[in-house]
């Protein structure tokens, strides 16, 4: 109990000095200026002496006691003024949020509206051979990247509302797609586990669309993804992990999927010929997808000698700029493709 009161105390010690302060002062001019002395008089009691100090120092305590009320409504007024500003910084802060919300949402309801983004499709090789077995469907949009793109989508509850929306584009725009080769879209898993994926699937030939799953927050319970996965199978698609190696795309996250195509990411493919760690471990997926009977595909292929590279030590598939720049299809190959194409075919 004392130590509470003694903490009260000492929180309150200026105050507490100060009005001892002003009552020493006042009984101390009352002594001196004879003001004790000329109330004694007219009082007429030999004790009047005291009385009139102790009078005249409750008479001046109304300064101090001022002086303390206005110090305790200073504070009490700027703590209010920084609550009310605290607050409507809060209030701007959320109208903010609600505004680029509203904003985002029609701008991704206006692409929609429009059939979604528009798609370019990027070649898939089979390095040995060079020959085109797929093409990859990638969005475009004018301002921002796709990927901030689909974010904003996914913020703002419509990500599998655009990410559906790319895929029927990507189909509509792949009728030059060669007989033998497939289109592979990118779907999150929120997507790959929407039953209306599995309409894209009617119709197409088995094989012919491979969903490549895009993966950007950790995953917790594979049962759901697996189930969604024998779905797709089971109408005759494919599904393929994306950026293997990089975030969450780990060995595994391949494991539990066990998907059909495995890509690895482009940051452990550039300038793997050059450096010993990146080659270890492209050989250690090679091991790592033939035991799990999966294709590889090296992402992000942009060299020659990468290429070579990757071919010598088993890698099947490549994508990348050496190969072929994203395009429509219909437009002429790149002349990467054509150039490695005269180069295999000689055997150089």
């Amino acid at each position: 109990m004392w130590r509470r009161a003694a903490r009260r105390v000492w929180m309150h010690r200026y105050e507490a000095l100060t009005m001892a302060g002003f009552m020493v002062t006042a009984g101390v001019l009352a002594d001196v200026t004879g003001a004790s002395r000329w109330v004694g008089d007219r009082v007429g009691s030999a004790e009047a002496g005291v009385a009139a100090d102790v009078f005249l120092a409750f008479a001046v305590c109304w300064v101090p006691l001022s002086v303390i009320d206005y110090r305790r409504c200073s504070r009490e007024m700027a703590l209010r003024a920084q609550v009310e500003a605290e607050l409507e910084r809060e209030a701007a802060a959320t109208r903010a949020r609600h505004e680029e919300h509203l904003a985002i949402r029609s701008a991704v309801t206006e692409v929609l509206d429009h059939g979604g983004p528009r798609i370019v499709y990027q070649p898939i090789v089979e390095i040995a051979s060079g020959a085109v077995v797929g093409y990859e469907a990638l969005s475009r949009f004018d301002d921002v990247p796709p990927d901030e793109w689909f974010s904003r989508a996914a913020h703002v509850d419509l990500g599998v509302e655009l990410e559906l929306a790319a895929a029927r584009a990507a189909l509509l725009g792949a009728d030059g797609l060669p007989a033998d080769a497939y289109l592979a879209i990118n779907v999150s898993p929120r997507t790959l586990c929407d039953p209306r994926l599995l309409e894209l699937l009617a119709g197409a030939r088995p094989g012919a669309i491979t969903f490549e799953l895009t993966e950007h927050i950790a995953v917790d319970d594979y049962r759901e993804y697996r189930a969604s996965i024998a779905r797709v199978r089971s109408h005759g698609g494919r599904v393929a992990v994306d950026d293997a190696g990089a975030g969450y795309a780990s060995f595994r996250h391949i494991v539990d999927l066990q998907p059909d195509i495995i890509k690895v990411d482009g940051s452990l493919v550039h300038g793997v010929h050059l450096d010993p760690p990146r080659r270890s471990l492209m050989i250690a997926f090679v091991t790592f997808a033939a035991d799990l009977g999966a294709d590889l595909v090296a992402e992000c292929v942009e060299e020659l000698a990468e290429a070579e590279a990757l071919a010598s030590w088993g890698v099947g598939y490549g994508q990348g700029w050496y190969f072929g720049r994203p395009q429509p299809l219909g437009e002429s190959p790149s002349g990467l493709v054509i150039a490695n194409e005269r180069r295999l075919a000689s055997g150089e």
